[in-house]
């Protein structure tokens, strides 16, 4: 699991908090779906396209920002969330054909959740500093 408020850093942008909260929620959530014994797939199959979902949506929102402000490596940090929606894309058609629960641990234990703070760190708090300094929202 992972807690909000200890693990995952803030940043300047009210509504990239709020994004962060709930993909931080949703996580959790498939987390604790992935320990029950058995598994049940069909919630794990459906918590897990929520997931992907809410980041699509996620990246849109900072996208547009990113792109009203002339955030200049708006580029590479595109290319970040559509190298991540395609792995999770490929985790989940993975996951549908085979339910492989070791690989779904996996990939969310380590490959997301380390991916998910990190961008946070990086990322995400130079864009949002950014965008609060050219007179974007708080």
């Amino acid at each position: 699991m992972i807690n909000f408020d200890q693990d995952v850093p803030k940043v300047e942008l009210a509504f990239m908090n709020a994004d962060h909260a709930e993909a931080t929620r949703i996580i959790n959530g498939l987390l604790s779906l992935l320990e029950r014994d058995p598994p049940d797939t069909t919630k794990i199959s459906t918590v897990f396209e929520q997931l992907l979902q809410h980041n699509r949506e996620h990246f849109s929102r900072e996208e547009e920002q990113m792109r009203q402000f002339d955030f200049p490596p708006y580029p590479v940090h595109k290319h970040e969330h559509d190298i991540v929606l395609a792995e999770m894309e490929a985790e989940l058609g993975a996951w549908s054909e085979a339910h492989d629960l070791d690989r779904i641990k996996h990939y969310t234990r380590t490959t997301l959740l380390n991916w998910f703070v990190n961008h946070i760190a990086t990322m995400d708090t130079i864009t949002a500093r950014y965008i609060c300094n050219a007179g974007g929202p708080a």
